[in-house]
């Protein structure tokens, strides 16, 4: 009996670690995705259409601009070249600074648009849908692998502001 006290078998590790928490199983990331408009100016005019559509874009790129607004337009278009320049002196009669906005060409004819773009934050998570267990046959009581995906869904559809994951905000 004393003899047994000294021998011990080495324990069993298990090597793979299985998420238990929904948001360790299905993680709100927050990646930088691309905002992009494009304005055609055959005439090198703005109609009030247009307009319209370069104030509702400096609105969304003064609230969640994470990077410089470009602006580029056809090279092969004195028209759009002047376009673009009032487009950016829009921009910054709504507030954006002139150090945001970048102004460049790219090679086209007249026919081609304008392009605006920035990149702002979003919240995005896997797809949902993985139904390999068989849910009716469940003895360990452990969550399905699929449980908490569509909660997670909601949650980064529905976040005002995605750098709110990254850090908190200030105290008001």
């Amino acid at each position: 009996l004393l003899l047994a006290g000294c021998s011990y078998d080495d324990p069993l590790l298990e090597d793979s670690y299985k998420p238990i928490s929904v948001n360790e199983r299905h993680p709100i990331r927050v990646e930088k995705a691309p905002v992009k408009v494009g304005i055609r100016t055959p005439a090198g005019s703005l109609s009030d259409e247009q307009k319209n559509a370069v104030y509702n874009f400096a609105t969304e790129a003064r609230r969640h601009a994470a990077s410089r607004i470009s602006i580029k337009w056809p090279s092969g278009s004195r028209a759009s070249r002047e376009a673009a320049q009032v487009i950016g002196q829009t921009l910054v009669d709504h507030g954006i600074p002139h150090s945001m906005i970048v102004l460049s060409s790219y090679p086209g004819s007249s026919t081609q648009p304008i392009q605006m773009s920035f990149e702002r934050k979003v919240a995005i998570t896997e797809e949902c849908g993985d139904w390999s267990e068989n849910l009716s046959i469940t003895r360990s009581n452990r969550a399905y692998p699929n449980f908490g995906c569509a909660h997670q869904q909601n949650i980064a559809a529905m976040v005002a502001n995605p750098e709110d994951f990254e850090r908190p905000r200030a105290q008001s």
